[in-house]
């Protein structure tokens, strides 16, 4: 499924603008589900900076009953882009500890079944 120009854009504005994550839901038209993306850099006032793809690793954990459950973790290749295939229900993907990109706000995401979610995590760099 191909985006008109004009939502990637906006959604790129919405990044640079607010320094979140951005969250895409697709069909993938075969069995797999799960999550898929870009991991990204940028500055801790957005709108001053370009965002970069980095590799890092991402915690992931399942959200069932009120609690957290750890099922597993990745990390993104070096132009920032990861998968990992997941059954559906819901997620929180979290920066591992000690990245040395910054601070990241952990993300939630929800998988359905035959579904990748496309997700945009974004580090908030700390200068140091």
């Amino acid at each position: 499924m191909r985006l008109p120009h004009f939502v990637l854009g906006a959604a790129a504005i919405v990044v640079l603008a607010t320094g979140v994550m951005v969250i895409h839901v697709s069909r993938t038209g075969g069995e797999a589900a799960g999550v898929s993306g870009k991991v990204k850099v940028g500055c801790p006032r957005p709108a001053l900076c370009l965002l970069l793809p980095v590799p890092a690793t991402q915690l992931v954990y399942r959200r069932a009953n009120g609690k957290l459950e750890p099922v597993g973790r990745f990390r993104s290749s070096w132009d920032g882009s990861f998968q990992m295939k997941l059954p559906a229900g819901r997620y929180v993907i979290a920066s591992s500890p000690g990245q040395r990109w910054g601070s990241m706000r952990p993300a939630e995401v929800v998988v359905r079944d035959a579904t990748m979610t496309d997700v945009t995590l974004v580090y908030k760099h700390r200068p140091g």
